[in-house]
């Protein structure tokens, strides 16, 4: 799906034998990403744990509660980074060959350094038809009293359209990715132009 969205967005047309060689080549390098990936959310998880720890330990007044409401927002802020991060990586070791692992991962966040926020706000609004699903759903489902009859229809309909807005945000971080790429390329261009100054009056 990401090689599929990268040939519509740049308008390279890869005939089928060569889509089937890049997916031959490139099928580890998401799984090593994913290892990575999970390890980094449960370092960060393991930090969080033993911060509202310390805090739990000072006494519950008004400072507590501000630790409590900062980590919270923190931990919010941190989740959706990492969303997005994630995203962008698993993009980053399917289109850029040689890159799997840390290496991917420290591609990405370069790719979204100056775009965090935007990233992060696309994290959230998938998650917008997530909420107004599950109030459908329960809305749907509030006059049957049937369990069976509620799982038949509940299920796979929630697994439909998770599977649509997986889809339909590795497209949108595929467009993001290869927007901030060419953001990136064309000022190492502009880095790296060689100006000659021009001498003025006549030479000697």
């Amino acid at each position: 799906m990401i090689s599929s969205s990268s040939e519509a967005y740049t308008a390279k047309l890869f005939d089928p034998k060569d889509i089937f060689l890049k997916l031959r080549k490139s099928w580890k390098r998401p799984l090593v990403t994913n290892f990575c990936m999970i390890l980094l959310s449960l370092g960060i998880a393991f930090f969080y744990i033993i911060l509202i720890v310390i805090t739990s330990i000072f006494p519950s007044d008004s400072y507590y509660v501000l630790c409590l409401g900062v980590i919270g927002l923190t931990i919010l802020v941190w989740y959706f980074y990492l969303d997005a991060l994630w995203e962008v990586s698993l993009i980053v070791s399917v289109l850029e060959e040689g890159s799997s692992g840390l290496k991917v991962i420290g591609r990405a966040a370069n790719l979204i350094k100056g775009k965090r926020l935007q990233a992060s706000l696309m994290m959230v609004v998938s998650l917008i038809p997530h909420g107004l699903l599950v109030m459908m759903t329960k809305f749907l489902t509030s006059y049957n009293q049937s369990l069976d009859d509620e799982l038949a229809f509940t299920i796979p309909f929630k697994n439909l359209f998770f599977c649509f807005m997986k889809l339909f945000m590795l497209v949108a971080f595929t467009v993001f990715y290869h927007e901030r790429k060419t953001s990136q390329d064309e000022k190492e261009e502009g880095n790296n132009g060689i100006y000659l100054p021009i001498a003025s009056g006549d030479g000697v």
